[in-house]
């Protein structure tokens, strides 16, 4: 009986121990990567969010009820025609992190820059009940933003056109079997997209749709257009 006796004592033990500790580091690895994934869309604490609990993000699309917020700069094409390449690309990347980082400072993800626009969600991945708020807040936020950026003086004067609108959309990993993006599809991000661009025919800054408009329920003041 001792050679059994042996391996129930001392074999099973290490193997066990083994076995776990070699899932808990596969485990740990993978959590890891969810969470660098995530914190080029989100503020470090949402990813540490969805790291810890990586069920919110389903693979594919779900439907949801959230915000879209697009971005863009006001005769962005005119501006870049005085300046190098170079020039361009150091305005964008200095501009796009003031950006961002009133995005995530209001808890909004960040979808993706298109050109030198911004595309934003609020209330998705992680659910928020005051998503359209959120959203407005930070429009007004990135206008204080952009003045600061402008009153250094380092590049030419910007001005930021913003677009807000609320509603159901389909969110999640979309693309091809061999390369997606977290990004958010429907008639409420078309409308989002539209609704700063009509910025340009009011001569306004930033539009928010009716639907926003009862979603903040008087947080914010508002003027009918």
């Amino acid at each position: 009986f001792i050679p059994g006796l042996v391996i129930c004592v001392t074999v099973v033990p290490l193997c066990w121990g083994g076995s776990t500790l070699y899932h808990y580091l596969a485990s740990r690895v993978s959590q890891l990567r969810v969470k660098k994934a995530f914190e080029f869309y989100l503020s470090p604490e949402m990813a540490r969010e969805i790291a810890a609990n990586p069920e919110q993000v389903k693979l594919g699309g779900q439907s949801v009820y959230a915000t879209a917020l697009f971005t863009d700069i006001k005769g962005f094409t005119s501006i870049t025609e005085r300046l190098t390449a170079e020039e361009v690309s150091e305005m964008l990347n200095a501009y796009f992190t003031v950006v961002t980082e009133v995005i995530f400072e209001h808890q909004g993800t960040l979808i993706k820059f298109i050109g030198d626009a911004v595309f934003a969600l609020f209330g998705a991945p992680i659910k928020a009940p005051d998503h359209a708020t959120r959203a407005c807040r930070t429009a007004l936020a990135i206008q204080e933003a952009v003045d600061r950026f402008n009153r250094v003086g380092r590049f030419p004067e910007l001005i930021t056109r913003v677009g807000v609108h609320t509603g159901p959309m389909v969110v999640g990993n979309l693309g091809s079997e061999k390369r997606g993006d977290y990004t958010a599809i429907g008639d409420t991000v078309n409308l989002a997209s539209r609704l700063e661009g009509a910025n340009k025919q009011f001569g306004t800054r930033i539009l928010v749709s009716e639907t926003v408009r009862k979603e903040l329920r008087g947080a914010l003041p508002t003027v009918p257009l």
